[in-house]
């Protein structure tokens, strides 16, 4: 059984790679439990600390889904990196408290011994920018998950900020694997399953 995370720079393609690996497991009689992006929104919650709380919780039910289950494979549409990544950007930000970034940084840190193959998906600042509009028109905007938050996510100042920030994480944790997805998502999907050896 093998845990994998897809994470890092926002439309770097990983929902639309996770989909072409869902189709290889299919095709090839390989069982798997996928964690997508929980149904829940920002602006429905109570602050940014509950909102971080129902992720982690989120992300934490389909590890004990995929405990009992046992398929190969569960695969994060962002997990335990990711949200480590966004909480400290947070609290750097001062939005939420420094006695609940230290809890949750804890629990999160916890459970990256889960995540056998974390896969950050890095594109330049610039790129992202670019892919915002095909992004929309393709279904893949997720402004309504995030609306209420002052995400940096559409700026090219902010996705800097962003970007170094990766690879800072990527720098801490030499387990994560880099991809750079500023290629076709053919050549991404081949790197991918080079990493994942499939």
């Amino acid at each position: 059984m093998t845990i994998i995370e897809f994470f890092g720079m926002p439309r770097t393609g990983k929902t639309s790679q996770i989909s072409a690996l869902r189709g290889y497991f299919e095709k090839n009689d390989i069982s798997f439990l996928i964690c997508g992006r929980p149904r829940i929104r920002f602006k429905d919650t109570g602050s940014l600390e509950e909102f971080h709380n129902l992720i982690y919780a989120h992300l934490l039910n389909h590890f004990g889904i995929y405990s009992r289950k046992k398929p190969d494979f569960l695969v994060y549409d962002r997990g335990f990196y990711d949200r480590l990544f966004l909480l400290r950007m947070d609290y750097e930000d001062r939005r939420v408290s420094k006695q609940f970034m230290r809890t949750l940084v804890k629990n999160l840190t916890a459970c990256l011994p889960l995540v056998d193959i974390p896969l950050m998906l890095l594109i330049e600042a610039k790129d992202s920018i670019e892919r915002l509009q095909s992004q929309r028109e393709e279904g893949l905007d997720y402004s309504l998950f995030n609306e209420g938050l002052d995400f940096r996510e559409n700026t090219l100042e902010g996705l800097d900020e962003y970007h170094k920030g990766y690879k800072s994480l990527s720098a801490e944790f030499e387990k994560i694997r880099v991809i750079d997805s500023g290629e076709s998502k053919e050549k991404v999907f081949t790197k991918i399953r080079k990493n994942l050896e499939i």
